[in-house]
């Protein structure tokens, strides 16, 4: 979104401002409790310095590019015409000619309009206002966010702190396929996932109650709702309210929507694992595999591993009931992350919220 003063000339605090949150619930550490909308055990909203910068389809070319070596990166986005921003602009500048710098470092610089293409920068940055500089190390992580009026020897310091901060390369291994990623499932954990999709045949919707913690949110709380049509998931709403901030989303075919509350409007659609999974089961076989089920009287409890979207394997247990087949509660104990979750069917189609009015691009 662009915002900008109106007459000819910009206001003091003219700023270009975006939605701020697209990219929440990018890391899920579980594996479905919502295969579909997971309640985000590990939900952010924009990067935090000592993050790893990880480049998505979406991610410009120019800083993907720049994130391809063991090099600084500054990412800058200014405003043309505005005076503090076009000094910012003229201290990139400065840098770049730098012929240290220019060995070490590689710098983005966006002049922003109505027509720049930034991916999914504003979100991965959390850029709210402009001038905003964010400086990555060699290591790929996150350094600093400057937001206003920096000079060339305040960024310049920041290169520094971050060369300096930097951890080694990792040594190169083999990964495996992209096709090879979904691990094999044990026969009874399968049949059990697949009679569990069976019995959402005929449910119009699901409400999902969560508690946990997380690393980004802390202690959390959040509900889910999910809208159901012949078994598969075609709606999902998202509230998730944490000791560091709230989330709330909306997943529908198009993709993932994130609430601005400041400006009132939907940021979105953002590619997401979530948004992949709309018109699909419960269960979502595709991505998913199983362990043995274990039976504990009217009960079996079966663990789900997923890979999440930086491609770790996370997992979920989960309880069923042995008459109806149906989910009861989902547990998650991974390092990033606990939670539980309770399973409830609704009797009537649940409404979801409509992500309108649209942010401005």
């Amino acid at each position: 979104m662009l915002a900008t003063g109106s007459g000819s000339e910009p206001p003091k605090k003219s700023r270009a401002t975006w939605a701020r949150g697209a990219s929440a619930i990018a890391a899920i550490a579980g594996a479905g409790a919502l295969m579909v909308a997971p309640i985000a055990f590990g939900a952010t909203v924009g990067l935090s310095p000592g993050q790893q910068v990880v480049a998505s389809a979406k991610t410009p070319k120019p800083v993907k590019r720049a994130l391809t070596g063991r090099h600084a990166v500054v990412v800058a986005f200014v405003l043309p015409g505005v005076a503090e921003d076009d000094r910012v602009a003229k201290a990139i500048a400065t840098l770049k000619h730098d012929k240290k710098l220019a060995k070490t470092t590689r710098f983005v610089l966006y002049r922003v309009t109505a027509k720049s293409h930034l991916g999914d920068l504003p979100t991965m940055f959390d850029v709210t206002e402009t001038p905003t500089v964010a400086v990555i190390g060699p290591d790929h992580r996150l350094s600093n966010i400057w937001r206003g009026l920096v000079d060339e020897d305040i960024i310049g310091q920041s290169i520094a702190d971050a060369r300096a901060a930097a951890k080694p390369a990792p040594r190169p291994h083999r990964t495996a396929a992209p096709s090879a990623k979904v691990g094999k499932s044990n026969p009874a954990g399968l049949k059990l996932a697949k009679q569990v999709n069976r019995a959402y045949a005929g449910v119009a919707g699901v409400k999902v109650t969560a508690r946990g913690t997380s690393a980004d949110l802390g202690k959390f709380t959040g509900t889910e709702t999910l809208r159901l049509s012949g078994g598969a998931v075609t709606l999902g709403e998202l509230h998730l309210h944490g000791t560091r901030g709230k989330v709330d989303g909306v997943v529908n075919s198009r993709g993932l929507f994130i609430h601005n509350a400041a400006a009132k409007c939907w940021a979105g659609p953002a590619a997401s694992k979530i948004a992949d999974d709309i018109g699909k089961p419960l269960f979502n076989l595709s991505t998913t595999w199983f362990a043995a089920p274990k039976a504990h009287g009217k009960f079996v409890d079966v663990r789900a591993f997923q890979r999440d979207e930086k491609g770790k394997v996370v997992s979920s247990v989960y309880r069923i009931d042995r008459s109806t087949k149906r989910v009861l509660t989902e547990t998650s104990n991974d390092a990033a992350a606990s939670g539980t979750a309770t399973y409830s069917v609704v009797k009537t189609a649940p409404k979801i919220t409509v992500p309108l009015p649209a942010c401005s691009k």
